[in-house]
């Protein structure tokens, strides 16, 4: 019962609070408008059950340094973690998990209102 799509997430037709989960993987510096992103995957999840990851095999650190030197991805980065917080709640998200460290960088969040904030933090 797992549902894989490759497509514009801004242009995906998914009624709201339908979807169990959504992983980000390997994308997220590259989507033009990070926070609207957010809030359109915020909006297709469940309440009190949805859950964001998003995931990249290496730190912001890293990602964001190979960027800048690569013309053709320059802009694409991956936010600081406080603005990743702020957009996170902001789209009605509460992140639970955040790790950002050489090799591995997580970010998990669930739609719902009564989860703890960053019950692991390593970075």
């Amino acid at each position: 019962r797992i549902t894989f799509l490759a497509q514009d997430i801004m242009d995906a037709n998914i009624a709201a609070e339908t979807i169990d989960r959504v992983v980000c993987f390997s994308c997220f510096p590259h989507f033009d408008q990070q926070q609207a992103v957010l809030k359109k995957m915020a909006d297709m999840l469940k309440s009190g059950s949805g859950r964001l990851d998003i995931a990249h095999l290496d730190s912001s650190y890293d990602i964001n340094d190979f960027h800048r030197k690569h013309d053709d991805v320059k802009q694409d980065m991956l936010p600081a973690e406080s603005d990743m917080r702020a957009w996170l709640h902001t789209a009605g998200l509460t992140p639970f998990e955040f790790i950002d460290e050489p090799g591995f960088y997580l970010i998990s969040a669930l739609k719902s209102s009564n989860q703890p904030q960053f019950l692991r933090n390593s970075g």
